[in-house]
């Protein structure tokens, strides 16, 4: 709900901290804010992405070792990609389930897919999408999920890529600013 109301009042709501700054700070406001629209763009284009190659890797297993519902759980993993943490341990349990209940007789090609799976995304594929788009080093990714994991749990999760680099972003263009007040 949230959402839709900032996609349809997004730009009155720009405005309006914009126009709450001195006039002098205004173009610094609306350059920070430009870059951190394009910042959370990235990100959600990376997690799109992120979303399709699992999509593509797991229905592509599971169609390829026999599985009858293969498409299906490949949708439902991509969809709970989006969520961090909780949401590949879910599709790991369906995936798991629905294999056990339906005759799925592949099962040491499952758990060793999953799991080379699990350690190739969120290790490699993950932080390497994440930093390309948002100019962070792979490594502060993987520190920054770990520490939001600690501080934030689920949310922090979540938010912790797009908050790091907001704050380098918002610094970055601070230092650069001139300082002749």
């Amino acid at each position: 709900i949230l959402a839709f109301f900032f996609l349809m009042d997004g730009r009155h709501l720009r405005d309006g901290i914009i126009q709450s700054f001195a006039k002098h700070r205004q173009v610094l406001v609306h350059e920070i804010l430009h870059d951190l629209h394009r910042m959370l763009t990235q990100y959600l284009r990376a997690l799109v992405i992120l979303a399709m190659v699992t999509f593509v890797c797991y229905s592509g297993f599971l169609n390829l070792t026999g599985s009858n519902y293969a498409v299906l759980l490949g949708g439902i993993a991509a969809m709970l990609e989006f969520i961090p943490a909780v949401g590949p341990f879910v599709a790991t349990v369906a995936i798991v389930l629905v294999s056990a209940f339906s005759g799925y007789t592949q099962w040491i090609l499952l758990v060793a897919f999953l799991g080379v799976y699990r350690l190739a995304l969120d290790y490699i594929l993950q932080p390497m999408l994440l930093s390309s788009g948002m100019r962070i080093h792979p490594l502060l990714i993987i520190f920054g999920v770990l520490a939001g994991g600690e501080i934030g749990g689920i949310l922090g999760i979540f938010f912790s890529v797009p908050l790091i680099a907001a704050l380098r972003m918002v610094v970055l263009r601070l230092w650069k600013q001139p300082h002749a007040d």
